[in-house]
């Protein structure tokens, strides 16, 4: 398929390439060749993983040889990366209980590629708090929101294709906690809802620390 794909000429001008849930090692395989593949056609495309490797108070939900073959190709490679709390532990080996841990951890990982930088989802700022730790070169921003019950699953997912689709971390925050208001308490995300003004939601403001 990625042969076709590239024969085709569908890799000229493509602006993203977003990489999820990856259960295999052979899939890890198959978002590397098809990552190089599109710095060779499309080389200002973006590139975003969003680890999917696990959480707490689990663990790893990948096989092993899964989630060490994503730290080890896919994640080199890409300019942007979404990790949970625990995906980052995982990725860097540290512990992490608070946001300076998470600051630290993070620009481990942003040695290995320059200009780079790591959005941290649900990173340690208190019981009743949330948000995204952004880390980059230049400096660090805490994003925070309200900790809510019975949100449906997919966030993580929403959030890192909202990052894909060039969006900066505050608006599509924003969007995000939008749409976890109008789907609180129902069994999906209410993302294709006409009448929901998640689209329209105002950025999550910053600050630096």
């Amino acid at each position: 398929m990625l042969d076709a794909i590239k024969a085709n000429g569908w890799l000229f001008g493509v602006d993203a390439f977003l990489g999820g849930y990856l259960p295999s090692a052979r899939h890890v395989e198959v978002a590397r060749q098809a990552i190089d593949q599109l710095r060779e056609q499309s080389p200002a495309a973006r590139i975003v993983c969003d680890p999917v490797l696990g959480d707490d108070p689990n663990g790893l939900y990948i096989a092993l040889e899964a989630a060490e073959a994503v730290r080890d190709q896919v994640v080199p490679l890409a300019d942007t990366l979404t990790p949970n709390r625990f995906e980052l532990a995982w990725l860097t080996d540290r512990s992490i209980d608070t946001i300076d841990d998470a600051k630290l951890a993070a620009r481990t990982l942003l040695e290995q590629r320059p200009g780079r930088r790591v959005l941290v989802t649900s990173p340690p700022v208190s019981g009743e708090e949330t948000g995204v730790l952004e880390v980059s070169a230049d400096e660090v921003r805490l994003y925070r929101t309200q900790r809510r019950k019975l949100v449906p699953k997919g966030v993580g997912d929403v959030f890192s294709t909202l990052i894909g689709a060039g969006l900066s971390t505050g608006a599509a925050l924003g969007h995000l906690q939008a749409l976890i208001d109008t789907s609180i308490g129902l069994p999906h995300l209410a993302i294709a809802d006409p009448v929901s003004a998640w689209r329209g939601a105002m950025p999550v403001p910053y600050v630096k620390i």
